[in-house]
């Protein structure tokens, strides 16, 4: 039964993968993200061993780096209660058609994520990591939210 409601709402290919590969989990809100390992004993030593000495594409109340199809978000001084602040994170396709299943009447992938549990708070930083889709992507809307309050937003074209 789980796997027919679920499908309904993803696709068969999104839950089959969940099912059967056990390096994959569910967020919070039923996406089947990659289980993130933080490899690192700091944010500055996890920024050095993937990022390197690489600029982020974009400054904000978090930092945001893209590195292999990757977003690593990245806030300096961090709260236990900003860590907990639902990230949101829509992408939008260059082609609607790469959607799976009802996704493509909305034309974008909800990748919405807790800071926890797809990341860590170490030393008061708050760094978060998201595996972006295969496809081609137009563009990003990210920010961070509780409940309707929107603490910061950004939009950002991958093509830029």
């Amino acid at each position: 039964m789980l796997f027919v409601s679920y499908a309904g709402y993803t696709s068969a290919r999104d839950t089959l993968t969940a099912l059967v590969n056990p390096a994959v989990g569910w967020n919070a809100y039923g996406w089947n993200a990659e289980k993130v390992r933080i490899d690192a004993s700091s944010v500055d030593d996890y920024l050095r061993d993937h990022v390197g000495d690489a600029e982020p594409i974009v400054r904000s109340t978090f930092d945001i780096y893209l590195k292999d199809n990757t977003l690593i978000y990245v806030r300096e001084m961090c709260s236990g209660e900003d860590a907990w602040k639902r990230v949101y994170l829509h992408v939008v396709p260059v082609d609607r058609s790469d959607l799976p299943g009802i996704r493509k009447q909305y034309g974008n992938e909800n990748f919405d994520f807790y800071i926890p549990r797809q990341g860590a708070l170490l030393d008061g930083k708050c760094l978060g990591v998201s595996p972006l889709p295969d496809y081609d992507i137009a563009s990003i809307h990210t920010g961070q939210h509780t409940g309707d309050t929107r603490s910061w937003q950004v939009t950002f074209r991958m093509d830029e």
